[in-house]
């Protein structure tokens, strides 16, 4: 682990010690109240100031504790040690004895105090400390936790004004992931991970370093998999650090009944626990932080921290839990809705053994299998397996398919013998169980064929044939034909609407089939439009969310869409599971050329996928990531990963089976010749061509250039005029140029590829453009190319596309070309440098003229810069 040791502040937090020395400066306050729970990083905020006082007065540490709270001045024992106990009966002695012992050294300014867990100052050492203040003596700076009453003297002195009251935020965003990457060592987190740390957390540093101390221990036994590795049952040493936040001080039996309450039920309405615990329990857990309004509902309650919430429910006995489910179920019978923690309510009721209609514990099996809550959805199933065994089958199959058990969830439905209600649900979900098995299209469309035979039946005689079933058939269809890569089937498959969910799920297998055919405008209007609809309501349409989603990302990745693509998997947030959204990152940022990023997050989601790949995204995923592997000189890692993508069986969407070829195909490319496996990339286009998959046959074209192949120039020229989007304009014009051999157009489209968000096609263009241009080149368009090279091309040092761009530093130029150089750059003349060497002026400008291209400068005015920036000689008349 690479978290920072106790003693080190936090980078983030290094912004407050700069506001706390500037108050301390100020003349119109004596000081600061700094406010933050317990982990904020107080303690590490006093030792950098304590560690910073260079200036201004000498700063004395303070440090108030529990055990000297009722003891008068306990906490300025050290400052009025051996004070007589007559003067210690006097606060006017005091006061003078305090000042006089903490006055200024000669020639240092006024001296500072810094009190630590200022909540625990006694009565006395408060007056004592605020007096001084406010005679100038010293200045001060308390840190609080806030359990530190508004009556209390420190309270009541920065609201007079005499403080200024500095809030210790929690972690968030950029600075919490900054803290979480740097201590697992990690590159980069995807965002579900981010998300989970911010909920379990709270922001607070002390439970980040706490749970990533966990996590950092199960990185090490059971490798990098971010679906299971943050969550479970919390240990002893995550419960020891929850206790010291929750419990600083004795909590009230009132505000731990409100902890309790809001613990168990994940989210609890402000008036039922203000009935259950009282009103002022309710302020004084809002007032420390501990509770916080509902993100979606204001007039709910919930923990800020969800691991206090997780320890908390963990260590109630089953008694506390049944009195307190009695007691909410009087004031508040009815179950919230799930975006207000129904599934936790639910947990709470089956612990205590409470009654629970069996439909509301199968739906919300349903729910919790898709978001991934598989041990939940398993409680639930079994606890309402009893008094209905059909549909709760129904539920195991769905979750035995979720957890990577296609063939146990297929043999499940072939015994089970569902009402008519449920008859259309176990079709979808053995045709989902038999296409995560690895079945044929043509198994598929067998079972579809059986459940619309002529005589209305399923195969058991039971017909599927009435309305709702019938849309869920055809849809089922069309998701067949999208395997296949019969992209015209699908469009005609959805055209139609159909009821319930899957009118948003035909909405964006209609965008997914337009993106393979390459028309990006529409098919990304199809997918938002879809994907707005699920995250309106995502748990009514819990059922598709997660496809709708991914077809979205796939139309915004295939059409260069890089950052949208991006965009869309952070604010899908907890919407798709984590192992779906870091593969989805994973292929987008090693697509776009960020290798090294996306390598990581690939290599990380890849254990997960391996165990359930609900989306059918492993063979692609092994693809990019063997391709990011090679580009990388990683050559045991991508020999391995293009040997696993070889084994496994032929599933899921064709264009995506083979765009992971042709990217094994391309990383074997580049690995040494007695590792390659027999693969082409062009070998892949035969394939593709005919079904007219031209988002699919773009890609292919495009990696053939990557690696030097022309073959496929006029074809991909061609392919671009019938594709929409900006790729398709930039890669027109690459074709272009590059059919016409056109070294100033390249340099253009190496401009245009850049600012549209295609970094492999602007230092492609820009290489070569100066390939083109050789050594007899103009000296503008050959330095126009260099400076391309050098800016597009710094991404990629130390990979396959690292380009040379000639010299990148003066020690890169040939000894001539250096002595040249160093006189012109401290202003000799040419015919001064010629004579000094016994040269020819045209030599010496021939040196100069390459020199300048190698750099990319325009002149000595840049080339004595470039000796100044390098450690050369100062700057002479530049």
């Amino acid at each position: 682990m690479n978290f920072p040791r106790t003693g080190d502040l936090l980078p983030c937090r290094q912004p407050v010690v700069e506001t706390l020395q500037r108050a301390l400066r100020r003349d119109d306050r004596q000081g600061a109240l700094v406010l933050g729970e317990t982990g904020m990083g107080k303690s590490m905020i006093v030792r950098a100031l304590q560690q910073s006082a260079r200036d201004g007065g000498p700063r004395r540490v303070v440090r108030a504790s529990r055990a000297l709270r009722t003891v008068p001045y306990g906490a300025l024992s050290e400052v009025l040690a051996g004070v007589s106990t007559r003067d210690l009966g006097s606060p006017v002695s005091m006061l003078r004895i305090a000042r006089q012992r903490l006055s200024r050294p000669e020639g240092r300014g006024v001296p500072q105090i810094l009190v630590d867990d200022a909540q625990f100052l006694d009565d006395e050492s408060t007056h004592l400390l605020t007096q001084l203040a406010v005679m100038g003596a010293i200045r001060m700076v308390a840190f609080a936790d806030y359990s530190v009453a508004d009556s209390s003297g420190l309270s009541a002195f920065a609201n007079e004004g005499y403080l200024d009251r500095v809030h210790l935020e929690p972690l968030a965003g950029a600075d919490l992931r900054t803290e979480a990457e740097s201590a697992l060592g990690m590159g980069s987190l995807g965002q579900q991970s981010i998300l989970h740390l911010e909920r379990a957390t709270g922001g607070n540093p002390m439970l980040l370093k706490a749970l990533l101390g966990h996590a950092g221990i199960r990185l090490a036994a059971d490798g990098p998999d971010w679906d299971t590795i943050l969550t479970g049952p919390p240990t002893d040493a995550l419960m020891d650090v929850v206790a010291s936040i929750v419990t600083p001080v004795p909590v009230p039996a009132p505000q731990r009944k409100a902890l309790d309450l809001l613990a168990l039920g994940g989210s609890v309405a402000i008036t039922h626990v203000e009935r259950l615990a009282g009103g002022d329990a309710v302020r004084s857990l809002v007032a420390r932080r501990l509770a916080v309004v509902h993100p979606v509902a204001s007039g709910s309650l919930m923990l800020r921290h969800g691991l206090v919430a997780d320890v908390i429910r963990a260590s109630l006995p089953l008694g506390r839990k049944a009195l307190l489910w009695d007691q909410l179920q009087d004031v508040a019978p009815v179950l919230p809705p799930y975006d207000l923690h129904r599934i936790r309510h639910l947990e709470w009721a089956v612990d205590t053994g409470s009654p629970v209609a069996p439909g509301v514990l199968l739906d919300a099996a349903r729910v919790a299998t898709h978001v991934g809550r598989f041990e939940v959805a398993d409680r639930f199933i079994h606890t309402a397996s009893a008094r209905e065994p059909a549909h709760a089958a129904l539920e195991r199959a769905r979750l035995l398919a979720a957890g990577g058990r296609a063939a146990e969830a297929v043999q499940l439905l072939a015994d089970v013998t569902a009402g008519d209600d449920a008859r259309s649900q176990a079709v979808v979900l053995r045709w989902t169980a038999m296409r995560q098995g690895g079945a044929a299209p043509a198994e598929l469309h067998a079972l579809l064929d059986s459940c619309t035979a002529p005589d209305g039946s399923d195969g058991t005689g039971a017909a599927v044939d009435d309305g709702e079933a019938a849309g869920r058939l055809r849809l089922l269809r069309a998701r067949t034909h999208l395997d296949e890569g019969e992209v015209t089937a699908v469009a005609a498959l959805t055209r139609a609407p159909v009821a319930g969910p899957e009118d948003v799920l035909g909405l964006a297998l209609r965008g997914a089939a337009l993106g393979m055919r390459g028309h990006a405008v529409e098919a990304e209007e199809c997918t938002r439009a879809a994907v707005e609809a699920v995250t309106a309501d995502p748990y009514a349409l819990v059922d598709v969310v997660e496809d709708v989603v991914t077809h979205h990302i796939l139309v915004l990745a295939h059409a260069g869409r890089a950052a949208d693509a991006l965009r869309g998997i952070e604010q899908a947030g907890a919407t798709i599971p984590p192992g779906v959204a870091s593969a989805l990152r994973g292929i987008v940022l090693t697509r776009q050329g960020e290798f090294r990023s996306g390598l990581r997050t690939l290599m990380a989601a890849l254990p997960g996928l391996r165990r359930a790949d609900r989306q059918l995204l492993l063979p692609y995923a092994l693809g990019i990531a063997a391709w990011g592997a090679a580009v990388l000189g990683e050559v045991d890692q991508a020999r391995a990963l293009v040997h696993e993508g070889r084994m496994l069986p032929r599933r899921g969407r064709l264009d995506l089976e083979l765009l992971g070829r042709a990217f094994a195909a391309a990383a074997a490319s580049l690995l040494p010749h007695s590792a390659r496996p027999s693969v082409s990339v062009t070998g892949c286009l035969d394939d593709v061509s005919p079904l007219g998959l031209r988002a699919c046959e773009k890609d292919i074209l495009v990696l053939g250039l990557l690696l030097g192949v022309h073959e496929g120039v006029d074809r991909l020229a061609r392919l671009a005029t019938e594709m929409e989007g900006e790729e398709a304009l930039v890669l027109g014009r690459f074709a272009g140029a590059v059919s016409s051999r056109d070294a100033a157009e390249l340099i253009g489209v190496a401009d245009h590829a850049a600012a549209s968000g295609f970094p492999l096609l602007a230092v492609s263009a820009a290489a070569r453009a100066r390939a083109l241009q050789g050594e007899s080149a103009a000296f503008t368009e050959a330095r126009a190319a260099s400076r391309r090279l050098g800016r597009y091309g710094a991404p990629f040092v130390g990979t396959h596309f690292e380009v040379p761009a000639g010299a990148r530093r003066l020690s890169d130029l040939a000894k001539s070309e250096q002595v040249v150089a160093h006189l012109a750059a401290t202003g000799h003349s040419n015919r001064g440098i010629a004579e000094a060497l016994s040269l020819s002026i045209r030599t010496v400008e021939g040196h100069l003229h390459r020199t300048y291209v190698k750099l990319g400068i325009t002149g000595r005015a840049d080339l004595a810069r470039e000796f100044h920036d390098q450690g050369g000689e100062p700057l002479v008349g530049a």
